[in-house]
C-alpha cells in the first residue's frame, strides 16, 4: 500500500488537466482540453471513475513501457487508460464533475 502516494490524481486549469497515469508512481500526464475527445463517469464495482479520452490515444506509449502496460488493463475495463477515482478523492464527486464542466469550457464531450 506504501506505493500508492499522496501525489494528485487529477488536477484541472483553465488550459487543460493533469491526470495520474499510473496507480502506484506520482507519473502524470498534461492533456490541453482540445486534446480530449470525452470525459466521462463510470463506475466498476464499488469504484466511481471520472475517465479521461483523448483523441489520440498513442499518447499513453509515450509515457513510458510500464505506463502503456499499466493502462492497458484500464482500457480494457474503462475504454481509456486515463482515470482518476471520485471515490477517495478530496472533494465531492459533484464538486469534481462541476470543475470539470467549469474549466472544461465545452471544449471536450462530457458525459
Amino acid at each position: 500500500m506504501w506505493l500508492f502516494g499522496r501525489a494528485p490524481v487529477l488536477a484541472l486549469s483553465p488550459a487543460g488537466l493533469w491526470i495520474r497515469t499510473r496507480p502506484t508512481r506520482g507519473q502524470a500526464v498534461w492533456l490541453p482540453w482540445e486534446a480530449i475527445a470525452q470525459i466521462s463517469r463510470r463506475r466498476w464495482l464499488f469504484e466511481k471513475m471520472l475517465v479521461v479520452k483523448p483523441y489520440d490515444p498513442r499518447i499513453l506509449p509515450k509515457a513510458g513501457f510500464y505506463t502503456a502496460l499499466d493502462s492497458a488493463a484500464l482500457s480494457a475495463l474503462h475504454g481509456s487508460g486515463l482515470v482518476a477515482t471520485l471515490n477517495f478523492a478530496d472533494k465531492s464527486e459533484a464538486e469534481i464533475l462541476a470543475a470539470v464542466a467549469h474549466f472544461s469550457a465545452n471544449r471536450c464531450h462530457l458525459t
